[in-house]
C-alpha cells in the first residue's frame, strides 16, 4: 500500500477552519480522524459525519471514527477520491524541530520567523514521513 499522504493541520498556523467546534475538538482529542478532499467523502457518521468548511485540499470533510468495524474500508474508499487525512501537529511538536535544527545547524535557527520554521518542518514531514 502506498504511504498515506497527510495535511498536516498546525496548531496557530493552518488555517482549515469553518468546522463546527465539536468537530474539531474530537479532532484535537484524537477520538476521531478528519479527511480532507475537493469532491464528497465517505463517513463512518452518516450525514452528520459528512461536512463542507473552508478549502484546505478541498471544501469536503469526512469524518472517520477509528473504532467503527467499516473504518478500514471506507478509509480506503475515500484514498481512492484522492482524500488526505488531517494530522493535528501541535505548537510543541514545531518548537522541538526548531530547537533540534538549531542544535545541528546553529543558533540562527532560533530567529527564523515561525511561518519559515514550519515550511521547514513540512518539508522534512514530506522528506522523511
Amino acid at each position: 500500500m502506498d504511504k498515506l499522504k497527510k495535511v498536516l493541520w498546525i496548531e496557530g498556523h493552518s488555517r482549515c477552519l469553518g468546522l463546527p467546534k465539536h468537530i474539531w475538538q474530537a479532532f484535537l482529542d484524537g477520538q476521531i480522524e478528519l479527511w480532507n478532499a475537493a469532491r464528497p467523502l465517505y463517513s463512518t457518521e452518516g450525514r452528520e459525519g459528512l461536512l463542507q468548511g473552508e478549502f484546505c485540499r478541498g471544501i469536503f470533510y469526512a469524518v472517520i471514527n477509528p473504532d467503527s468495524a467499516d473504518a478500514e474500508d471506507l478509509r480506503e474508499r475515500n484514498r481512492s477520491l484522492d482524500a488526505q487525512m488531517l494530522e493535528f501537529v501541535p505548537e510543541s511538536e514545531i518548537e522541538k524541530y526548531r530547537a533540534d535544527m538549531a542544535q545541528e545547524y546553529g543558533d540562527y535557527v532560533l530567529d527564523a520567523e515561525y511561518d519559515e520554521v514550519v515550511m521547514s518542518y513540512v518539508g522534512h514531514r514530506r522528506r522523511n514521513g
